[in-house]
């Protein structure tokens, strides 16, 4: 991802926190998303960051929702999720994470139980976060090859009526993956902090060969490989224009580096 991309989706997270900080916390923070707006949400970052006084709603997240409602604040956002951190200076990162420590923040390694959030995988579609974390684990809920914003799905073929002809086994197995990947980047893990995957298939018959091989290319054996189960069922939720083969629910370590030491 270029700088360019990075700035519109640290952008894009700004706006999602204050429609959070609205619909979860009843605190609607007008002047915050006005200076977003204006500046940009890098720019309104770098402003709100400036001096030693924490940015406007830091203390009504604080009253109305603890540990939980700063979860979302800007400090939170710019200290915590390392996606964000080639976009700030060390002393801006610092001066979020001190005003964090100020009220004795439980950081990452330590919080007990916080939704995650994802602006890049596809959205839930039923009563469910993309991922939640507990202590220095993250759990994915299940994903499928979906992409945001699209009920297409990836290596499927439709017919003239809309009814499937064909899937790409392949096709659908990346485009998983590469969801993981979204869900993991934002929530302070990587890759190479999987620690279990459990993979559903709806043909193991016609598509575990496939499914296999792909699998070996982006989990090669070595101390990172993660422990893995493979089930067979009848069907997955169709939530696109044709239903999925292919779901993956994963269970993540948090990066040490988004810890408290």
């Amino acid at each position: 991802m270029s700088n360019r991309e990075l700035e519109q989706a640290f952008h894009a997270r700004m706006i999602q926190v204050a429609e959070m900080a609205k619909s979860k916390y009843r605190y609607d923070p007008k002047r915050f998303v006005q200076i977003v707006m204006q500046k940009g949400g890098i720019g309104a970052a770098r402003q709100l960051l400036e001096g030693d006084t924490p940015a406007e709603g830091f203390a009504t997240l604080f009253e109305r929702g603890q540990y939980e409602g700063l979860a979302i604040s800007l400090e939170a956002v710019v200290s915590i999720e390392s996606r964000w951190h080639p976009l700030f200076t060390a002393a801006e990162i610092a001066e979020a994470r001190r005003r964090l420590l100020a009220v004795k923040f439980p950081f990452p390694g330590s919080i007990e139980n916080v939704d995650g959030h994802c602006t890049r995988a596809p959205e839930p579609v039923g009563a469910y976060p993309p991922c939640r974390r507990v202590g220095n684990l993250l759990f994915i809920s299940g994903q499928g090859p979906r992409q945001r914003g699209s009920k297409d799905i990836p290596g499927v073929r439709l017919d003239a009526a809309g009814k499937m002809l064909d899937y790409d086994m392949e096709a659908q197995v990346r485009a998983v993956m590469q969801n993981v990947r979204y869900i993991l980047e934002e929530n302070g893990s990587s890759w190479d902090r999987i620690v279990d995957m459990t993979c559903f298939l709806t043909n193991m018959e016609r598509d575990f060969a496939v499914y296999n091989r792909v699998y070996a290319e982006y989990f090669p054996p070595g101390p990172s490989q993660p422990c893995r189960t493979t089930l067979g069922i009848a069907s997955l939720p169709q939530a696109g224009s044709a239903p999925i083969a292919f779901e993956v629910k994963v269970i993540a370590e948090v990066n040490r580096r988004c810890g408290n030491g």
